[in-house]
């Protein structure tokens, strides 16, 4: 198991990727040599990050954001196959993985530890880290809006 951080323990490949954080071309360390900034900045935002090792499928990392809105502990949550909480795809379903798709601000669920469901906002890219593919996926707690829409529909 990787090292402590505030909001769990990161994987090995986390913590590998997290001290490049330095300019463009490697030269500067701009978040210090462990990458502690960089998941300080990170768990600063108010989107919901989410890391996922796609030949898993398992959540690899969220940001604090994230795990408040899943509702639950990294311990609960990092390791865990992605359809328990990111997405509600059934197996060999996914969207990006199984379906080819690409998601660039499209609105879907996000499932709570509770099984509730929330409206978000997500977009999810893949990235290349030492040689290991991952997938960045970023969202957003569209709830509010979604029942103003609906407020405004019924009042048509």
């Amino acid at each position: 198991m990787g090292k402590k951080h505030e909001t769990g323990y990161l994987s090995e490949d986390m913590e590998k990727f997290a001290p490049h954080t330095g300019d463009r071309t490697g030269n500067t360390p701009v978040f210090g040599e462990d990458g502690s900034s960089l998941l300080t900045v990170l768990d600063s935002l108010q989107n919901g990050i989410c890391i996922i090792a796609p030949e898993t499928r398992t959540v690899e990392w969220m940001n604090r954001a994230a795990l408040q809105m899943v509702g639950l502990p990294a311990a609960q949550v990092f390791g865990k196959i992605c359809r328990a909480f990111i997405c509600p795809a059934q197996e060999g379903t996914c969207p990006i993985l199984d379906c080819g798709k690409s998601l660039d601000h499209a609105e879907c669920v996000l499932i709570k530890g509770t099984g509730d469901r929330i409206s978000i906002l997500k977009t999810v890219n893949p990235v290349t880290l030492h040689g290991r593919t991952y997938l960045v996926e970023s969202f957003t707690d569209i709830t509010i809006h979604k029942r103003v829409e609906e407020q405004l529909k019924e009042s048509e």
